[in-house]
């Protein structure tokens, strides 16, 4: 009888251990808020692949590209999902400052369970090849001289550092920021004379500086990045003080999202950043740096960035 009883309570605690799992068991439905071909649209499908690939997560991933209403609608869509664990969506430091100051919205990072920060980006500006200010002379010297100055970037991190960046030079009354939806879509633009200047990261500018299309103005971080950027200055480099809004790219769920599926794309995660395809063609190959963030290490990332873009209102 004691046998009985001990293997039935053995069963027991192995079946109320098992229960508290989770394994995906659908479509993943992992969202970007801005356009394919960016920064975050290479990112998301980088993880994926990797996932699926690596046998991380067996069930496959549906991604959706949903930039209307400055990238609101995928927010929504994750925030009010009827499969929340099965709901994820790529988001970054850029995109908290975007969801937040959207006039009209709702949204609040109370909403979202932070599931995970993978890697950390900044920015360059560019110009074209055939452009008036290709280099941070030419550009001065147009302030100097009067000229109003349009320059491409999105609604999220982009504006933030090209804020800083106007700022620091004195002349924010001088430039003309036009939105797009996607790094890609700033290069398309300075590519196709449409604006003077884009803002992006190395992931978005890195093949049209290597073809010549495009050149690398100047760098928003304390450091060269090296090539093919290499010839662009830092802002110290050209007599002003530091400017960079450092993005931290990372993935979050809905609040409703249960904890041990929190645990379990965390865990996912951090297996995507210890491979050798994550090093090499994704943070090298974008010239990204390393920073993977468990669950506790990531909320308080984004604790610290709610509290930034509340000092900066």
């Amino acid at each position: 009888m004691k046998r009985i009883l001990s293997l039935a309570l053995a069963a027991l605690v192995l079946s109320t251990a098992c229960a508290g799992e989770f394994v995906p068991n659908r479509n993943i439905e992992f969202y970007i808020s801005s356009a394919a071909g960016g920064s975050s649209d290479m990112f998301t499908r980088t993880i994926a692949d990797i996932c699926k690939s690596e046998g991380y997560v067996n069930e496959p991933f549906i991604i959706n590209n949903m930039p209307d209403g400055k990238g609101q609608i995928a927010r929504i869509n994750v925030r009010d999902s009827r499969s929340p664990n099965h709901a994820l969506l790529c988001f970054s430091s850029g995109d908290f400052a975007a969801m937040v100051t959207t006039a009209g919205s709702d949204l609040k990072i109370e909403d979202f369970a932070p599931l995970g920060i993978l890697a950390a980006d900044k920015h360059l500006i560019f110009a074209s090849k055939d452009g008036k200010y290709k280099t941070m002379d030419d550009l001065l010297a147009g302030l100097k001289n009067g000229d109003t100055i349009s320059i491409a970037g999105t609604k999220s991190d982009e504006l933030s550092a090209f804020t800083l960046f106007a700022k620091e030079i004195g002349y924010e009354d001088s430039f003309s920021y036009i939105m797009y939806e996607s790094s890609s879509e700033n290069i398309t633009a300075i590519m196709g004379g449409h604006v003077d200047l884009a803002m992006g990261k190395p992931a978005s500018g890195k093949a049209y500086v290597e073809s010549g299309d495009i050149v690398p103005v100047v760098a928003l971080a304390a450091e060269r990045f090296p090539a093919p950027f290499q010839s662009a200055p830092t802002m110290p480099e050209s007599g002003f003080g530091l400017v960079e809004f450092p993005v931290w790219r990372g993935v979050i769920g809905a609040k409703t999202m249960s904890p041990e599926a929190q645990q379990f794309w965390n865990d996912a995660f951090r297996k995507v950043t210890e491979t050798e395809r994550w090093k090499k063609d994704y943070l090298e190959r974008f010239l990204l740096a390393p920073n993977f963030k468990n669950l506790e290490e990531t909320r308080a990332a984004v604790a610290k960035t709610a509290e930034e873009i509340a000092a900066a209102q």
